[in-house]
């Protein structure tokens, strides 16, 4: 009997995890149920409330619709699978997590920016606990939760909505500062723009008042201060977080004595500016060393904000950066987003942001500028600060983000780093019916916990991206876990459409793997060591030099397709339907195409841009001409110029230009 009921288990799949309204819950059984054994299948509340129940039997079909995804709220829950005696004693049982949620509708154009901002202040005021466990919010978890609540605070604030501010949130938020937990300086974003509204119009108590004043005053703001914290302050968005937080504190109380480091708010609003003005220059010169991160993004975009509308008069200049460097952002989300989706190569991001793109922090920030994403984007920090702003989008990348027609070649170079690599090349290649987007022959071989290396991105929000996992697991403290980050970063080289991730073997690594769900795609089509898919008009082909398996066990079963090659070679090629006619014409091309090893190198015959030789150590070339896979500029597309490190930024749509300087 153990044998038959663990082939049993093997044999359970999730179409999909992400329910939207129009979606049935679907469990499928890919091995009949011959164990003898009772199965139950319970949905339940993450609080244990059994919401379904149902029982299986060896008659049961292949797929087991357990309820319509409507007839849920929004939110999270527990499919459980449960095997047990016919005395009703426990034998064993698989959990997956899921989750339901409605879409935010679409609202595109410049015209609805204004009620788009009000719609988000809205959704966020009403809305303060989101998808809060381990599954959806792996970063820092303890503040995503009860303390995520500050910030509806801040947008009933803004709403002038003040009789439903709930100050005991204030209080749990300013406590958790004081003890100087990790991402502290995230709340205190909140903290100081409520403090900056409240010294022109207060409409707080006295009591919450003091309590501010007291936690701000109390804070230790960098590494040089006294007293003991568990606080990261090193990474990029950490410094623009605690340096901003130091400067408004400053300003806030000039001549009040600060309770930890015992300096005057002058000394702090002195201090701060100086780290803020050279953390602006060199996004300004060398971009970003998280660079395209969909959660990270927004993060740095509370500080932006905080800095562009409470600077005083004289910090103009300062003022002036803080808002060229949210241009520049905001650009970056109109050129490198399909259709709301940052499907890029990140510098740093987690695997729920990856899998499920309604999850990206950077999806409400894009809903809001530009009309497509999702307002269950992750974090309120980015977009209630936004949305709360005095600061006003250039109507040019609007223009940028909803031009579907172009098809945009982007050359990219950011961050200067200190050890390994200078910097990270990458390409973004964007067309109107897909985007392919990976950072060009990055820290081959290392060990990397959060660098996501390519993507594939279509319409239906489907996406389809690599990694070598270190674990089965998931979660912060198993970074990189089985989707994000790598045990070993891939070379990686792409040419306008088609891609090569190289992996060699490496003593950590047991396989390679891609994220690929059937149910996203309109066709899907099996042939040899290809794939082959089609979202609408856009088409992807993956071939592995290895060969494919398509997962059979896990929260991932028919999801993923592996390859247990110590080393291995997957090809990608993107295509449209503007380029081929029909998707047969496309798979009968790729599937005819000559492929051959050459030592340790492939050569592929791409139908589209000619021989394209890859391999782990050689020059990669197109038709005999090698492929440029460094030293490019800071950005370089037909929207954009920058010379890398020249602090001089052009961007331009048609007639309209922008510059942006930083001196």
């Amino acid at each position: 009997m153990r044998i038959r009921v663990e082939d049993e288990v093997r044999g359970l799949q999730l179409e999909r995890d992400i329910f939207y309204p129009k979606d049935d819950i679907n469990l499928l059984l890919q091995r009949a149920l011959t164990s003898g054994t009772r199965v139950r299948v319970l949905l339940s509340s993450l609080e244990g409330n059994i919401l379904k129940e149902l029982e299986l039997t060896d008659k049961s079909n292949k797929k087991i619709t357990i309820c319509s995804a409507r007839e849920l709220p929004d939110g999270e829950y527990q499919l459980a699978c449960v095997w047990e005696t016919k005395e009703g004693q426990p034998i064993t049982r698989v959990t997956f997590d899921i989750a339901k949620i409605t879409p935010t509708p679409s609202l595109v154009g410049y015209e609805y920016l204004e009620k788009r901002r009000h719609m988000a202040l809205e959704h966020f005021a009403d809305n303060p606990k989101f998808l809060y466990n381990e599954l959806w919010n792996p970063v820092a978890g303890y503040i995503l939760g009860r303390y995520e609540k500050i910030w509806a605070q801040v947008a009933r604030y803004a709403l002038g909505r003040y009789e439903d501010i709930e100050e005991e949130v204030i209080y749990d938020t300013c406590k958790f500062i004081a003890e100087r937990k990790d991402c502290s300086e995230f709340l205190m974003q909140a903290i100081l723009r409520l403090m900056c509204w409240e010294q022109k119009d207060p409409k707080l108590s006295q009591e919450i008042k003091s309590l501010m004043k007291d936690t701000i005053l109390g804070f230790k703001y960098w590494v040089d201060e006294p007293g003991d914290t568990v606080m990261h302050m090193s990474s990029e968005n950490h410094r623009i977080l605690l340096h901003t937080a130091e400067w408004l504190a400053g300003l806030l109380f000039p001549t009040e004595e600060f309770t930890n480091s015992h300096q005057q708010g002058l000394f702090h609003a002195l201090k701060g500016r100086l780290y803020i003005n050279e953390w602006l220059r060199q996004r300004g010169r060398f971009g970003f060393d998280e660079w395209h991160s969909n959660c990270y993004y927004p993060i740095n975009i509370a500080a932006l904000t905080n800095i562009y509308d409470f600077a005083p008069p004289e910090e103009y200049k300062l003022r002036q950066m803080a808002k060229q460097i949210l241009d520049y952002m905001f650009f970056i989300l109109a050129e490198d987003t399909f259709h709301g989706v940052f499907g890029t190569t990140h510098g740093r991001s987690y695997g729920p942001y990856i899998k499920y793109p309604d999850f990206e922090y950077t999806s409400s920030i894009c809903w809001l500028l530009y009309g497509e994403g999702s307002l269950w984007g992750g974090s309120g920090m980015g977009i209630v600060s936004l949305a709360t702003s005095k600061y006003k989008l250039p109507k040019i990348f609007t223009d940028v983000a909803i031009d579907y027609s172009t098809t945009i070649e982007s050359y990219q170079r950011q961050g200067l780093f200190m050890d390994g690599e200078i910097s990270a090349n990458f390409v973004v290649y964007r067309t109107p019916d897909y985007m392919l987007s990976s950072v060009q022959d990055y820290s081959k071989g290392e060990y990397s916990p959060q660098t996501h290396v390519a993507q594939v991105t279509l319409e239906n929000k489907a996406i389809i991206f690599w990694s070598c996992p270190s674990t089965s697991g998931e979660g912060p403290g198993l970074r990189p876990d089985y989707w994000s980050g790598n045990v070993s970063l891939p070379r990686a080289i792409q040419y306008r459409n088609v891609l090569a991730l190289v992996w060699k073997e490496h003593w950590l690594s047991w396989m390679t793997h891609c994220f690929f769900e059937p149910v996203k795609f309109d066709e899907v089509r099996f042939e040899g060591n290809w794939v082959f898919a089609r979202v609408k008009d856009g088409y992807v082909g993956i071939y592995s030099q290895h060969g494919i398996s398509i997962g059979q066990n896990g929260q991932y079963a028919g999801r993923e397709l592996i390859c247990y090659a110590p080393s291995n070679i997957w090809i990608v090629e993107c295509g449209r339907k503007a380029d081929w006619g029909s998707f047969d014409r496309f798979v009968g091309a790729l599937k005819s195409a000559q492929i051959k090893e050459e030592g340790e190198n492939l050569v592929y015959i791409s139908p589209s841009i000619g021989e394209f030789v890859v391999g782990w150590s050689n020059i990669p070339t197109v038709n005999g001409i090698p492929v440029t896979l460094k030293d490019y500029p800071l950005i370089s597309s037909k929207w954009a110029q920058s010379e890398y490190g020249s602090g001089h930024i052009t961007l331009q749509y048609g007639d309209e230009k922008i510059e942006l300087w930083f001196d």
